[in-house]
């Protein structure tokens, strides 16, 4: 999580690359520009405990390669249709630090026009209208910091928690009875 930023490249061969576990949370550096009129919201993502969308925009690299990146927060608006006042990305060439994450299945579900209801790198483009064919990076990444920044920032995802939880008390019990029950 901490590890400094290296060059996108240098993790990923080439969009077509299939995404590897391991290279999840990694953090990468590219430079290019956003595709603001292809932003798609994600649906049904809490946020905190409340309801949100996540904005998802593409980024196309100078190499002309896409990827998606999460950008950020909006609450959901009035009518939960859409999300309130989605702030445009920042116009121009950008140097971009994001975090690689694996994407989730194409999703079965309907969504309005420019929406989307999974982290499906393919689903997103084809929601923002990217034309097809444009050489796309199967993996999506999570927006850690952008320069320049944008006028108006989106609300910034909070660092995933490593806390077990109860789950592990669970496990340990789980494992004790099991142990329990074959000595039996």
């Amino acid at each position: 999580w901490t590890a400094p930023p290296v060059a996108l490249t240098s993790l990923v061969a080439a969009p077509a690359t299939e995404p590897v576990a391991a290279d999840e949370w990694r953090s990468v550096r590219l430079t290019g520009h956003y595709l603001a009129h292809s932003a798609v919201l994600l649906r049904n993502r809490p946020v905190n405990g409340q309801p949100a969308y996540h904005v998802l925009v593409p980024f196309q690299a100078d190499s002309g390669d896409v990827l998606v990146v999460d950008r950020g927060w909006v609450p959901v608006g009035n009518d939960a249709q859409r999300g309130e006042d989605v702030p445009a990305p920042p116009a121009g060439t950008i140097d971009l630090v994001a975090r690689l994450r694996l994407p989730e299945p194409d999703s079965n579900r309907s969504a309005p026009p420019g929406q989307v209801q999974n982290f499906a790198p393919t689903q997103v483009l084809a929601a923002g209208h990217v034309p097809t064919g444009t050489p796309a990076y199967r993996w999506y990444a999570s927006m850690v910091s952008e320069q320049p920044g944008p006028a108006t920032p989106l609300d910034a995802l909070e660092t995933p928690s490593t806390d077990p939880g109860p789950y592990l008390s669970y496990a340990i019990q789980w494992w004790v009875f099991a142990l329990g029950a074959l000595a039996a």
